[in-house]
């Protein structure tokens, strides 16, 4: 399901410029976001996803140290 950026933003606390550097450095276009016109559309299901993706990357990181 795809909700609009500021809904998600309002939502999970995030801020725009926290969000904005995800969107540059690890979320892709059309999977986790777009953009339609000046509209950026979110999907909070994908973005989960990931978030629990690199929780359990760092987890095993800092166990094999």
């Amino acid at each position: 399901m795809w909700i609009h950026r500021n809904k998600y933003l309002t939502d999970t606390g995030l801020s725009k410029g926290v969000f904005r550097g995800w969107i540059d450095r690890h979320l892709v276009n059309g999977i986790h976001y777009k953009v339609i016109g000046h509209t950026t559309l979110v999907n909070p299901e994908a973005i989960d996803g990931w978030i629990t993706q690199r929780e359990s990357g760092h987890k095993a990181l800092a166990s094999e140290s």
